[in-house]
């Protein structure tokens, strides 16, 4: 009943939404991530994400294809982690960001950075390093993260 066009849309809202919903235990001092992140899988996202595509155009015959994916885009936005989802539009910019740049560019804290991007990072969606580094008078181990 759908195209393979709006299959493949679809899987690639349900991957967007399943990296917006994981969920992980974070260690409250150091903001570690203490095991893997839990994350949904894609098959029932598109599942459901089909049956609303179907439901919305039986609707009308020619109800737009673009309104559904609106709505669709509008679901996926609305039910992710609104950290994270920030955090993926800075790291759009494909540079290498630490979590102070991250940080000031956000305007938040460290103990919301660092767990969302442990967590990003666990699930393969960024690439992260860690470099010695001079910082002030002193040397400091500091990671940076990109989009894979």
């Amino acid at each position: 009943k759908i195209t393979k066009e709006v299959r493949e849309y679809l899987m690639d809202m349900a991957d967007k939404l399943k990296i917006y919903r994981a969920t992980a235990d974070v260690d409250r001092f150091h903001y570690e991530l203490t095991s893997d992140v839990s994350v949904e899988r894609p098959t029932r996202l598109v599942k459901q994400f089909k049956r609303l595509w179907i439901s919305l155009k039986s609707l009308d015959d020619s109800y737009p294809d673009e309104k559904v994916k609106d709505i669709i885009q509008h679901l996926v936005d609305s039910s992710g982690n609104k950290i994270r989802q920030e955090i993926v539009s800075v790291l759009i910019k494909n540079k290498p960001f630490t979590i102070r740049d991250v940080q000031d560019i956000l305007k938040k804290g460290r103990s919301v950075i660092k767990p969302q991007l442990e967590a990003l990072w666990n699930m393969g969606v960024l690439h992260k390093w860690v470099t010695l580094k001079q910082v002030g008078n002193k040397q400091e181990y500091v990671a940076e993260y990109i989009l894979k």
